[in-house]
């Protein structure tokens, strides 16, 4: 066979190749190809919202899948549910007279008085942060000079003078409480702010009101006349709670943890 002949079917094969290429491309196996479904058009705002419901349970590129975000209005509005909620049981315990919402009183009075631990708040401060101080000192104290010290210094309370007069008998002579006289109708008023948590008669003391404060504090009023406060009262500094009887001394006691001290030593009295 020659070398023209070769190079002639060699040629006819390449056109038939072609051939065959071209009318697959026309219609052949193309035709025979699975149908892609064209993508659906959504409008924006149904895309968007298929998209915040599903889009939850996706993963990222880095294969983590994002945790539904909760409204902020949904939150606010629990908390403020839960708040309202509160507030009402609380209202209705000091409302509710029943040995049942005794200890729940008990508690929230506990909550309302107790001194919130500062000390050992700037203890710890101290311990991991360091000095307190407004602003960092940025000039490096001289050698010699004197350093400053972080001196924690409590003003000591004023109480309100529970009722003009005098000191008729002093606190040594019971260890309880003091003896004032004071003309008959005088004011009598609360010492501190706080809630009123007994109102009614005391052996040996008449009409009595007692009040607690913060810091563990009781104050207690004796022979009291035309009481103008009732239990689960908040009073307020100087608020009058009652008045003197004519031609009697009021008894005033103060207890601190428990502890009965000398009113004279925190109240200047006439």
């Amino acid at each position: 066979m020659s070398l023209d002949s070769i190079k002639r079917r060699r040629e006819e094969r390449l056109r038939e190749l072609r051939e065959q290429m071209r009318r697959g491309s026309e219609g052949g196996f193309l035709d025979e190809a699975i149908e892609v479904e064209s993508p659906k058009r959504y409008s924006s705002s149904s895309y968007m919202a298929t998209r915040r419901e599903y889009s939850w349970d996706q993963e990222d590129d880095w294969g983590t899948k994002e945790e539904p975000v909760e409204p902020i209005s949904s939150r606010f509005m629990m908390k403020a549910i839960l708040s309202l909620f509160l507030l009402s049981f609380t209202f209705l315990i000091y409302k509710i007279d029943s040995p049942f919402t005794t200890p729940a009183k008990g508690f929230v009075d506990q909550v309302m008085t107790r001194e919130y631990n500062f000390q050992g708040t700037m203890a710890l401060l101290e311990k991991y942060v360091g000095t307190p101080s407004i602003l960092p000192t940025i000039d490096t104290p001289m050698q010699g000079s004197p350093q400053p010290v972080w001196n924690q210094v409590r003003a000591p309370k004023k109480y309100v003078v529970p009722v003009s007069g005098k000191v008729a008998a002093p606190f040594y002579l019971d260890g309880k409480g003091i003896q004032i006289e004071a003309p008959g109708g005088s004011e009598i008023k609360a010492v501190d702010q706080g809630w009123v948590i007994f109102v009614g008669t005391k052996e040996g003391l008449g009409q009595t009101v007692i009040v607690r404060h913060e810091n563990q504090l009781l104050s207690s009023y004796s022979s009291v006349d035309e009481i103008q406060v009732k239990e689960q009262d908040w009073v307020q500094p100087g608020q009058v709670i009652g008045k003197t009887k004519e031609g009697q001394t009021v008894y005033f006691s103060m207890q601190m943890n428990e502890q009965f001290m000398d009113p004279v030593s925190v109240i200047t009295f006439d």
